[in-house]
């Protein structure tokens, strides 16, 4: 019980959510440099081999999609997409 009060009560201190912050972006570099030494899969032969952490897939292959490079099929933003419309200009009638 006397514990549970203690974590309520630091809980409500104006450095908490600091000190979550800094929890939360301690574990994400721990997780990002623990991959670090395998960015492929063994053994990395292609672009398909390339291994990526979570929402990489889609943040990724979107940006190789606006940049014009390649997407696998199989992959999000793979797929064929439909041409852009153009727009005419409106003229004004007379």
């Amino acid at each position: 019980m006397r514990g549970l009060r203690r974590l309520t009560a630091a809980a409500r201190a104006p450095w908490a959510p600091f000190a979550v912050l800094a929890v939360v972006c301690a574990l994400s570099l721990a997780a990002r440099v623990a991959w670090l030494g395998s960015p492929c899969a063994n053994p990395c032969k292609g672009i398909s081999a390339h291994s990526l952490i979570f929402d990489e897939v889609y943040y990724v292959n979107a940006a190789r999609r606006i940049d014009g490079l390649p997407v696998p099929r199989k992959q999000p933003y793979g797929r064929r997409t439909r041409p852009a419309r153009t727009r005419t200009p409106s003229t004004p009638s007379s």
